[in-house]
């Protein structure tokens, strides 16, 4: 299963702290075998950050977003 898209539905339905988990654990996989930056890395960072800005944990949304 596609983690990021795990933590997508999650986010969907509200439940945001679940859907964070499965954004980071998808990102730390994304990290370690992407060598290339494919685009699922930078479509994760944003929806961490998106979460982050959303729980007005706007600093640390910024460095997901930068």
């Amino acid at each position: 299963a596609d983690l990021g898209n795990i933590g997508l539905v999650l986010d969907e339905k509200q439940k945001s702290n679940e859907a964070l988990n499965y954004y980071q654990r998808a990102l730390k996989m994304y990290q370690k075998f992407d060598t290339f930056g494919h685009n699922d890395t930078a479509k994760t960072l944003t929806r961490i950050g998106d979460i982050l800005y959303q729980q007005t944990k706007c600093d640390e949304a910024l460095d997901y977003h930068e």
